[in-house]
């Protein structure tokens, strides 16, 4: 015989110390699995729901941006370019095109995810896409070769950086 014999009356005792010990175990599993879930929630952010993922807008070529003074190309005195965005389809109502901090309202063209727009001062003179002239004081033809990073943003879409060439023409 092994372990120590115990009394019939005592059986239903034993049993019930054996069950509240179980529960007892049971108990603090759960405590501690709750406050490790809860330190885990405040470690990244007190809880606060995640922000969503945007989709990203999809270009279906590079964008393109240009000097655009009316009836003079090539004319920087006007300070004004034309920026030009493709999507693979038409989405977005309206898109911003912020360069060297100043941003332009580009709209589809003819309902063709072709969007358009002009930012006027741009800054091609005295400002952050300054040009050297090099066909008289207000003439660029692009000898100089200026870059310029673009972000494109819509409405409910994730922004697009883009390390874009400014042309000498634009149209």
């Amino acid at each position: 015989m092994s372990g120590i014999a115990v009394a019939p009356s005592l059986d239903p005792l034993i049993a019930e110390a054996k069950r509240r010990a179980r529960l007892r175990r049971i108990g603090v599993a759960a405590i501690v699995v709750a406050g490790g879930a809860t330190a885990l929630v405040v470690s990244r952010g007190g809880g606060e729901p995640a922000a969503p993922v945007l989709p990203r807008l999809e270009l279906r070529a590079p964008p393109g941006m240009g000097v655009a003074c009316p009836g003079a190309p090539n004319s920087i005195a006007c300070d004004r370019i034309g920026i030009a965005v493709q999507l693979w389809r038409v989405g977005p109502k309206v898109i911003r095109a912020t360069v060297g901090g100043r941003t332009a309202v580009l709209r589809p063209q003819d309902g063709a995810p072709f969007y358009l727009g002009y930012l006027q001062p741009a800054g091609l003179i005295d400002g952050p896409l300054k040009v050297i002239p090099d066909h008289g004081p207000s003439h660029w033809w692009g000898d100089h070769p200026k870059f310029a990073v673009m972000t494109i943003r819509a409405r409910g879409y994730a922004p697009v950086r883009r390390r874009v060439e400014l042309s000498s023409g634009f149209g």
